[in-house]
């Protein structure tokens, strides 16, 4: 590999070598070419450019996979996955061979290979999760040992509860109950000490609030609510901000915070940004100031992700529903339009780069701006939500995670790309001098070639685990 230049995306100046056959890294899902970032009519950009070379995309990156694991016997709903440590990661999931009941996995390459092995360490609820998306979270809390899980119950009386629990389901902390019927539900892990939440309330308006959570012993000790949009909101996501790993154990405290969400009704929802801070002014409080809300994108979406890269960056991802149809002559795959019509996509999976100022001269609020340019990882008929994860120790390279009917032309199948930031065509329309990078994917790998329901994505040492429903093929729940 070759040093990058200060400021510059690791993708855009590295060459990537990666070994084959049994000396692979211990991965669920490794880098097995990423080879060179090409710009048109040259083999290679030379490593020591300017950070605004042109045309710049990530080629040939593709994902190599190892065997995949079973977690469940039946339908794995709700899937979420978090990195507890370099080598092993937590799976969570609505239950249906118990109940409905949540049930926690965890997954690790114990032979150092890339042959994933997963435990099922049991159920952690007694009543069923509630079967709508967005219905479970989960985050990283303490290195092997302990993740923070909050849940809409799927029974009567419907409210949302919150609790971290030990991988063993032992000497967990009390179950922190929401007296609130949840919509949506997203987590972030600040520390090991604070940890924040946020829902919609289905019976005020959908309006959507975040609550602040300190860690204490078996007790998780919540501030009130702070409700920061009086509703309809509809889907929801947390990211923490940082320079430092993802997983367990933390470096240093998170103070940063960036909330996704969209409000609105029917076609007129829009997609929305908010920065929240963790100020200790004698007694901590999380703050979101209202000054610093964006629109982030114009029209509906089917649901939302975000993702935090450093302290500055982060990448927010959707399934585009916004209805613009194209002229009859213009071409569905070239036009790339959101279309109800024949010749249109029911919804396109996309990227955004986004950027955070919170601090600085003459910064009185935090600042949010997000690049003109979506990125589009997929645009086939029935393309869904990409689920994202940051690769270990770098801050520009994630995988997008996500389930698609006609993507490619084909049938119904679990996909997974790598993708990177990289530097944006200053001769673009859409260059910003603010913002000059964007998100660029490489090559689509299968992941399942089945039908496949519900999806999670987390880092695993060098690589990483995708978790999928495959209702196709009646594997169900499977890691890989």
């Amino acid at each position: 590999g070759t040093s990058c230049a200060d400021g510059e995306p690791q993708a855009a100046c590295l060459q990537v070598s990666v070994a084959t056959g049994p000396s692979s890294s211990p991965i669920a899902a490794l880098l097995e070419s990423a080879s060179e970032v090409e710009e048109p009519g040259s083999r290679l950009w030379p490593a020591t450019s300017s950070p605004r070379r042109e045309g710049r995309r990530l080629t040939n990156a593709v994902l190599s996979q190892g065997p995949a694991a079973s977690i469940s016997s039946q339908v794995a709903g709700n899937l979420v996955a978090a990195s507890l440590s370099s080598g092993m990661v937590a799976v969570a999931f609505e239950d249906y061979s118990n109940s409905r009941r949540g049930a926690l996995c965890t997954c690790s390459t114990p032979d150092g290979d890339d042959v994933l092995v997963c435990e099922r360490r049991g159920a952690f609820t007694e009543e069923p999760i509630y079967h709508e998306t967005g219905s479970l979270a989960m985050g990283s809390l303490e290195e092997d040992a302990k993740v923070l899980i909050a849940w809409k119950q799927g029974s009567q009386p419907f409210v949302g509860h919150l609790q971290w629990l030990h991988v063993e389901l032992e000497d967990n902390s009390n179950v922190h109950t929401v007296q609130v019927e949840w919509g949506y539900v997203a987590v972030a892990v600040l520390s090991s000490a604070w940890i924040t939440f946020a829902y919609t309330d289905m019976n005020r308006n959908h309006e959507a609030a975040i609550v602040l959570c300190a860690v204490e012993d078996v007790i998780l000790n919540c501030r009130g609510a702070h409700v920061f949009h009086n509703g309809p909101v509809g889907a929801l996501a947390l990211a923490s901000l940082g320079d430092d790993a993802l997983q367990p154990p933390y470096e240093e405290e998170r103070v940063d915070l960036v909330v996704a969400y969209e409000a609105g009704a029917g076609l007129a929802r829009s997609g929305y940004l908010r920065a929240c801070e963790l100020i200790d002014g004698g007694e901590v409080k999380l703050h979101c100031d209202p000054r610093s809300a964006i629109q982030s994108l114009p029209g509906p979406s089917d649901g939302l992700t975000l993702l935090g890269l450093s302290s500055t960056f982060f990448a927010l991802g959707y399934a585009d529903r916004s209805v613009f149809c194209p002229a009859p002559s213009q071409s569905r795959r070239r036009a790339l339009h959101v279309c109800t019509d024949a010749d249109g996509h029911p919804s396109i999976g996309r990227l955004r780069l986004c950027h955070a100022t919170f601090r600085g001269v003459d910064i009185n609020w935090p600042h949010l701006e997000c690049g003109s340019e979506a990125t589009v990882v997929d645009d086939g008929y029935g393309t869904r939500l990409p689920y994202l994860a940051r690769a270990t120790g770098s801050d520009d390279l994630l995988v997008a995670a996500y389930a698609c009917v006609g993507c490619e032309d084909q049938g119904s199948r679990g996909l997974a790309r790598l993708c990177s930031r990289v530097a944006a065509d200053p001769n673009s329309s859409s260059y910003s001098q603010s913002l000059p990078w964007v998100l660029s994917c490489g090559n689509a790998a299968t992941v399942n070639s089945f039908s496949t329901r519900s999806v999670a994505v987390t880092a695993l040492g060098d690589g990483f685990v995708v978790a999928y429903d495959d209702y196709g093929n009646r594997n169900f729940g499977t890691a890989k």
